[in-house]
Parts: C-alpha cells; structure tokens; sequence
C-alpha cells in the first residue's frame, strides 16, 4: 500500500504504511529507499537522510547510477523521486569515468 500512495505522489500516507512496514520487515532496503524519496519529497531531509545513512551502511557501493539501472521499470514519479533523494542525501552519481 504504501508504494502505491507514493505513486498517487501522496507521500505522508506513503510514509505512515512504510514505516509500519520496517516494524515487521526492518532490513527490507526497498522500504528504506522509498522513505529517503517520500521524505525528501516531504522536506523532511533529516528524516530521508537517517534512511540514506542505513542503505549506506548496508550498500557502501551504491550510486544513483546503479538505482537507475536496478529499477528502471518504477512509475516514473515515484523512480525520479528515489533518484532525487539519493542525491539530495549524498549519494554518488555514479556515471562518472574511472
């Protein structure tokens, strides 16, 4: 339920089911992610950046990039809004040459 409000952009219902969601399923990084989006689009970046620091410390590797690759197929709202919050959260691009 709560992936489906953030994609009707209703992003404090959002936020109210996922979190209720990491009661039962607390290392479900997908609801983690999702909280970084909802609470970024909230402006709650206190909020978004304790999810970020727990998908940093579970996926030190991960990129914007990779995001982007893993889950291209997400509504589109809701797929730039996982992007946007990784990046406002410290998340590399990730497209960068080595």
């Amino acid at each position: 339920i709560g992936y489906a409000k953030l994609m009707q952009e209703d992003w404090e219902a959002g936020v109210t089911y996922l979190e209720n969601a990491l009661t039962e399923y607390p290392e479900f990084a997908t609801t983690q992610l999702a909280l970084v989006a909802a609470n970024y689009k909230l402006g709650r970046m206190e909020e978004a950046k304790k999810y970020a620091n727990w998908l940093r410390a579970k996926m030190p590797d991960m990129t914007v990039a990779m995001q982007r690759e893993i889950n291209p197929h997400r509504a589109a709202v809701l797929h730039e809004a996982m992007l946007d919050g990784l990046r406002a959260t410290g998340f590399p691009e990730g497209d960068e040459p080595d």
